[in-house]
């Protein structure tokens, strides 16, 4: 009889038990476990109490989760704001890379468990329905409200002090009620469960921080963050101020029949290429450039492409974060001073990499996306960048120009960066969709094979303008983690991996003619510790533009 009584019970237990035993293990033995046990078992308790809620919410919140787990797993990631901005971005073919036999087995395994614990909860409450108490569910609503806020990080203090003044009134209200003031037997059972229920809500909200680490409450937390993110971008959009009405010049003179070239770069580390010391010959064909100058302690500002790129092209430097969005590029400047410009992107007008770097692209006189080349996922290499690129140079010859070429370059998956021939490393050949799946040798040698076709593809960007006078700068937006502490991929800010990307500079023999002093202070600081934080001032103050919105503290020409 007792066993029946308390038989509703093991629902929201192993409903909580899944996440925090099945979905948690990496990192369940690092967080206070019984808090985050509590805190799941307290929303697992509020919606069984309704059979449909919890038939719709559940399978919500876990299938959800378990993707989640397995990237966690997987890939050393844990979810955060980029990692969810990356999964709401993506492309479908994207999004194709990373989908396994493994993958789909664990979201099949984890909807069955959604329908057997859904299925289970309608059995129970078909044979042994709880009796329900109004004041157990007062108490239940209002502690659920509490707990919720709480976990959601609201930031105001008098919601805070509101949510806990209606729970506490809420609790005053049902305790002299549960009691009624009288010693009589019949309220020791209600008292007990009050008292449990009060202890468990206590433990949903103590660690709030720490619980936000589990799911399924990272998950939501994360989602919120991302969104809020999102909004401050827009907002900032929709107010963004034109650099181009602030007060500035361009020396005409030196700067006739200009050509700057800047290459974005994806997921390529510092630490392998060669010409920054890396025990493989990754740039065989930049190593014979002269005039060619490696920034060897280049930093990211972001491990993220959505911030790092739109850093790169605006004055929202590291310290000065909030200026993201709300200001245009340096395409407006050149645009002012009669440059043609022009952006060429392997990448999707609304893939991973330009939710928020398309709003600055499409300033850019001509823009070219993947939608623009004709050919199959597969195909598509950054070498479909030449021909549109060596055609604008032809077509614009004696006119200034400013041309940025956004790649695909080391971005997962690395055997589909580069084409056969520059399968040079060995063994390569074809990569699992788990990056933790490949041999590390393997995956290794794929990823500087893609080094060495970047080699290749920045030396054929500068072969045409050998005889023109121009400047071409190629960056990354961050690195990648190659398995190190047993992280794969990026998004990731305090891995230094992730952090650490190639910055080389190259003037032609016409440009450093021109501007000998600026070429100069460019060797002059090519030691120096440097980030995107320097692109936007260096690549208007090495090509002779003065304006108030330069930092000369940050132009590396100067």
């Amino acid at each position: 009889m007792i066993f029946k009584k308390y038989l509703p019970l093991v629902v929201p237990v192993l409903a909580a038990l899944i996440f925090n035993l099945f979905y948690n293990w990496p990192v369940v033995f690092r967080l206070p476990f019984f808090c985050t046990l509590a805190s799941t078992l307290f929303f697992a308790v509020i919606l069984t109490r309704n059979r449909w809620i919890f038939a719709l919410s559940y399978p919500l919140l876990l299938i959800p989760s378990a993707l989640a787990s397995y990237f966690c797993s997987r890939y050393g990631v844990p979810i955060s704001a980029n990692i969810t901005a990356a999964m709401m971005e993506t492309t479908a073919e994207e999004a194709q890379e990373f989908i396994t036999v493994e993958l789909i087995l664990w979201v099949l395994l984890a909807g069955l468990l959604a329908a057997a614990i859904v299925a289970a909860n309608f059995y129970v409450k078909k044979r042994w329905p709880l009796r329900r108490n109004p004041y157990h569910e007062v108490f239940l609503f209002c502690a659920a409200v509490s707990v919720f806020l709480l976990q959601m990080d609201v930031p105001e203090e008098m919601a805070r002090f509101g949510v806990i003044t209606l729970f506490a009134g809420a609790l005053s209200y049902i305790a002299f009620k549960q009691l009624n003031w009288r010693l009589k037997a019949e309220w020791i059972p209600g008292v007990l469960k009050f008292v449990g229920l009060l202890s468990l809500f206590i433990l949903s909200i103590s660690t709030t921080s720490q619980q936000r680490k589990a799911l399924p409450l990272n998950a939501v937390h994360q989602v919120k963050r991302y969104y809020e993110s999102m909004a401050r971008i827009n907002e900032a959009i929709a107010s963004r101020k034109d650099l181009a009405k602030r007060r500035s010049s361009f020396d005409e003179k030196r700067g006739e029949s200009l050509k700057v070239v800047l290459i974005i770069g994806e997921s390529a580390r510092g630490d392998h290429f060669s010409l920054n010391g890396y025990d493989r010959e990754t740039n065989p064909l930049l190593a014979q450039r002269t005039n060619l100058i490696s920034f060897k302690k280049a930093k990211a500002r972001s491990a993220a492409t959505r911030i790092a790129v739109p850093n790169i092209l605006t004055r929202a430097k590291t310290s000065r974060a909030k200026k993201l969005g709300r200001e245009t590029s340096f395409i407006s400047l050149f645009k002012k001073h009669d440059f043609h410009t022009v952006w060429l992107s392997m990448n999707a007008v609304f893939g991973t990499h330009n939710i928020t770097v398309s709003t600055y692209a499409q300033n850019a006189d001509t823009v070219y996306f993947k939608r623009n080349y004709e050919a199959e996922y597969e195909r598509q290499k950054d070498g479909f960048l030449l021909p549109p690129y060596r055609g604008f140079l032809e077509k614009h010859k004696n006119e200034k120009q400013l041309l940025m070429l956004h790649t695909q370059g080391s971005h997962w998956r690395f055997d589909l960066r580069y084409p056969p021939q520059f399968e040079i490393f060995k063994p390569a050949g074809k990569l699992s969709s788990s990056a933790a799946r490949n041999d590390p040798a393997t995956l290794i040698n794929c990823y500087d094979n893609t080094i060495l076709f970047t080699d290749y593809f920045i030396n054929e960007v500068i072969t045409p303008l050998e005889d023109e006078k121009a400047l071409v700068i190629y960056v990354s937006d961050h690195g990648e983690s190659l398995g190190e502490d047993g992280v794969h991929g990026h998004s990731q800010d305090d891995r230094p991996e992730q952090r650490h990307i190639p910055l080389i500079v190259w003037g032609s023999e016409k440009y450093v003619a021109q501007y000998p002093d600026e070429f100069r202070n460019l060797e002059r600081h090519a030691e120096k510790k440097v980030s995107h934080d320097h692109i936007f001032h260096s690549i208007l103050g090495c090509t002779g533009f003065s304006s108030a919105v330069i930092d000369h503290s940050l132009n590396l020409c100067r």
